[in-house]
């Protein structure tokens, strides 16, 4: 009985170790038993970040992201003179310890300024699987497109325009198609832009490719 209890354990510890990840444990990089955890730490934060949104002003800040690894608030922050100012704010004193203000270069209004303008030429030129947003975690507006299209005359002729203001926002590439995605009819959908969307990773025509688009 003891040799079946020992093996039984030791099958149960090997099959418990191939139990594939659930998607917030691959998120997270956390095993699949502590998401509870940290989903009751993102709870927390969340409720946090609603509390201090607020008090930031679109001046002297550039938004927030929260690290659930780390169980802590990122405040993008200019004038670190209004960082203590919401810091003795009485709202916030108890949770002084989730917050981490950090220096930054944009502040909200301005990326939301530079954003806008953005969207408007996207409107103007109309590039070809193209999604644009701003990012809070890394400070800045990203603008994601095809490695496909990157060479199209509109795509061109949009990140011309962009890089003529000085605007610097990051560009990423990416290979979007494949032969199994290749459209049967040889002509492009049009499509409309959409100003905001709450979150994901893109906006789809029916054939399933990437169609363009802008949030903030």
């Amino acid at each position: 009985m003891l040799i079946f209890i020992f093996t039984l354990s030791n099958y149960l510890t090997v099959h418990s170790q191939d139990e594939p990840k659930e998607p917030l444990a691959k998120l997270w990089n956390i095993e699949n038993d502590e998401i509870p955890k940290y989903l009751s730490i993102e709870k927390n934060l969340s409720i946090v970040d609603e509390i201090l949104k607020p008090l930031l002003d679109d001046d002297n800040f550039g938004g927030t992201y929260i690290n659930v690894i780390q169980n802590m608030i990122f405040i993008n922050t200019l004038n670190f003179t209004k960082a203590e100012e919401i810091k003795n704010n009485t709202e916030i004193r108890q949770y002084i310890n989730l917050l981490n203000f950090t220096i930054a270069n944009n502040s909200t209004a301005k990326l939301s300024s530079r954003f806008q303008d953005i969207d408007n030429l996207a409107k103007s030129y109309i590039p070809k699987y193209c999604i644009g947003y701003i990012n809070s975690e890394i400070n800045n507006i990203i603008i994601a497109s095809c490695n496909e299209t990157r060479n199209e005359i509109n795509n061109t002729a949009f990140i011309n325009a962009i890089n003529d203001r000085m605007y610097n926002p990051i560009f990423t590439y990416y290979n979007c198609f494949n032969e199994s995605s290749s459209r049967k009819s040889g002509d492009i959908v049009k499509r409309n832009i959409v100003n905001r969307i709450l979150a994901g990773d893109g906006l789809d025509t029916d054939q399933g490719t990437c169609s363009a688009g802008f949030w903030a």
